[in-house]
This record gives C-alpha cells, sequence and structure tokens, in this order.
C-alpha cells in the first residue's frame, strides 16, 4: 500500500499508521482534495490519507475487534499547514507551604511556555511558506490562462482580416463587372442616337477644327430645315453634338461647286 498523500506527510503501514483510501464518491473525494490544498495532483483508486490527518470527531466509536472506522461524512482537517487549536493550560497548582517547590515550578512553566510559542511560531511561519507557494501557482496558472486566450484572440482576428479581404476582393470583381456593363449599354444608346464623329465629339470640350462625316451633316441639314435658323441655333445651344450653320453652308458651297463641274 502507498503512503500518505498528504503534503509534508511521509507516513505509512509499514510505520504503523493506518491509511484510509480516499472516498469513491466525487464530491467527497472533491472535498478531500480541497481541503489538503494539493495544487495539479489527483487521486487514484491507490491514494491514501493516514489517520493523523482526521480529527477525533471523525471516527466511529472504536468497535470490539479494535478496529477503526471513519464516519460516512468524515473529511481530513489536520495538516502541516494548518493550525491546532491551542488548548487552554490547566490551572497552576500553587503550593505556599514550601518556598522551594515554587522556585522549581516556574522554571519548569517558563520552558513550556517558551517551548508553546515556539512550536506556535513554527506552525505560523510553515502556513506562511504555503500560503505564499499557492498563491504563486494560481498566478501562474492565470497567466497561462491568459496567454491561452490570447493566442485564440489572434487567430480569431487572423481569419476575420482574411475573410475580410476575400470578401473586398469579391465586391471590386462585381463593381467592375457592374461599371463594364453600365459602359456597354450607354455606348449602344449613344450610337442609337448618335454618330461616331458626334460621340467623339462629345468627350470634347469644343468642336472646332472637327471633321464632320457626311451622315452628320445630312443629319444637321434635316434638323435646320425642320427647325429653321433659330431652331437650329437653340440645338446647338443645348450642347448637342452638330455642326455650326457656318460649317454647314460651307459643305453646301463645296456640294455646289462639284455638282457645277461634273454638269460642265
Amino acid at each position: 500500500m502507498p503512503g500518505c498523500a498528504a503534503i509534508n506527510c511521509s507516513n505509512s503501514v509499514t510505520k504503523g499508521f493506518l491509511m484510509k483510501h480516499f472516498p469513491k464518491d466525487k464530491v467527497r473525494r472533491k472535498l478531500w482534495l480541497v481541503k489538503m490544498k494539493r495544487d495539479n495532483w489527483s487521486p487514484t483508486n491507490y491514494s491514501c490519507l493516514c489517520e493523523i490527518h482526521f480529527g477525533e470527531d471523525m471516527w466511529e466509536k472504536t468497535r470490539e475487534d479494535g478496529s477503526r472506522r471513519l464516519k460516512n461524512d468524515a473529511v481530513p482537517t489536520i495538516f502541516s499547514f494548518t493550525k491546532e487549536k491551542t488548548k487552554r493550560k490547566p490551572p497552576t497548582y500553587r503550593q505556599v507551604t514550601s518556598i522551594i517547590n515554587n522556585q522549581v515550578s516556574k522554571p519548569q512553566e517558563k520552558l513550556k511556555t517558551s517551548y508553546q510559542q515556539t512550536r506556535d511560531n513554527d506552525d505560523v511561519s510553515l502556513d506562511n511558506n504555503l500560503e505564499s507557494n499557492n498563491s504563486e501557482n494560481q498566478n501562474k496558472m492565470k497567466y497561462e490562462s491568459m496567454l491561452k486566450k490570447m493566442l485564440e484572440y489572434e487567430k480569431e482576428y487572423k481569419r476575420t482580416v482574411s475573410k475580410a479581404n476575400r470578401y473586398k476582393k469579391q465586391l471590386q470583381y462585381l463593381k467592375n463587372k457592374l461599371k463594364i456593363s453600365n459602359d456597354t449599354k450607354n455606348t449602344q444608346m449613344l450610337n442609337s442616337v448618335f454618330n461616331i464623329d458626334q460621340i467623339n465629339a462629345l468627350n470634347r470640350n469644343s468642336t472646332k477644327f472637327m471633321k464632320w462625316s457626311n451622315s452628320t451633316v445630312m443629319k444637321a441639314l434635316k434638323l435646320k430645315f425642320s427647325c429653321g435658323n433659330n431652331g437650329y441655333e437653340e440645338l446647338l445651344k443645348q450642347n448637342i453634338p452638330l455642326p455650326s450653320l457656318r460649317t454647314i453652308r460651307r459643305r453646301l458651297q463645296h456640294l455646289k461647286c462639284a455638282i457645277t463641274k461634273v454638269t460642265i
């Protein structure tokens, strides 16, 4: 059978101590672990605690065969880091009949008092050391937990950024596709209304020195004959891409000259 599982305790059956296995009930087993204050440790089916860690009120009455059994709700409460309850000192027996006996008993009482104070101080220092070790272990566990969470958040952030970049590229692709589609539709609409030289005129700041096609000049003549000079001038003011009246007259003169030469 293994030795005692408590901190700073090396008792075992071979040393004459009664050993008690950890309870199988999960709640009671957890309560024993809490009382032990042993970090990062879990008991096995063979783990035990010796009898000195249980108070007298945790035991059933001694049986006829001399065996001792713990109560069903027994909990270990006595460990190296717990303070023992100081028992009340018995009243000092005063011997008034003998001065010598008084002088002998006083040094004995002083020795007992100094021994008790030394033992209490040792217990306090041991408790302080154990508490400091427990606090350091708790701080270390908190730090490791925070570091783990930080790494998880960092991975989640990288995944979110990657997903956002992917959606951004998809959005830009759709915008370009929509723009191309709109440009195609606009070009088709312009071609259905204007000639190529008229569309080029729309992209220029001025129509001076513009070379108009014959089809555009014929279209301008039809509009001039239909609207008159005033109506045609109003169309030009509205920035409709058409040749000026001067350009039309000049083109007509060239046309008349060409016709005269052909007839001659």
